[in-house]
């Protein structure tokens, strides 16, 4: 989305294949999104050199549905997410690098529509009831466990002890904020 006239918008007005649009409401966006051969998360090393570490876009689930071929920087945080069977990654901060892979993308319909597929398929696996199945599986997985002996000194009194305290020390020194993980 544009935010007014600068240097991006003066440029594509020169090309026929690129169309800069204002920013839209999120409920406007799904045409968009399906409208793409590539849904793109720039490959910009310039989160992790300015603030040490990145962090995985919410797009990206939004991109995964869509069921379109991404392409992304090799990230840490984004290969948690992505793999070579849903997105084409590339290495971050090596542009003309990521120039090529994106006009070798483009040039394969073959390798667009199985990312897309892929994208499809994992987003099939990332919804609220197969992460909730999954917990499930594990918290049966220990109850059938739950007569194995603890590490010498634990029990469930003691663990709840040291839970109270882990997050009473991260609130005192605010090291531990809504939305940060623990």
């Amino acid at each position: 989305g544009s935010e007014g006239r600068g240097p991006i918008e003066i440029e594509a007005e020169a090309l026929d294949n690129v169309k800069i649009v204002p920013w839209q409401a999120f409920t406007d966006t799904t045409p968009y999104l399906y409208a793409a051969d590539v849904l793109m998360i720039p490959p910009s090393s310039a989160p992790l050199m300015q603030y040490g570490s990145t962090v995985l876009p919410l797009k990206v689930y939004l991109y995964l549905a869509s069921g379109r071929a991404i392409f992304a920087g090799a990230s840490a945080d984004i290969c948690e997410v992505l793999n070579p069977d849903n997105a084409c990654l590339v290495e971050t901060g090596q542009s003309a690098n990521a120039v090529i892979a994106l006009r070798d993308l483009l040039a394969d319909p073959a390798r667009l529509a199985r990312l897309g597929e892929g994208a499809a398929r994992s987003a099939a696996e990332l919804t609220w009831d197969k992460r909730a199945e999954k917990i499930e599986r594990f918290i049966e997985k220990r109850l059938a466990q739950r007569h194995a002996p603890l590490a010498p000194g634990w029990n469930t009194p003691v663990f709840l002890a040291e839970c109270a305290r882990w997050f009473n020390t991260g609130m005192q020194t605010k090291r531990w904020t809504a939305g940060s993980p623990l």
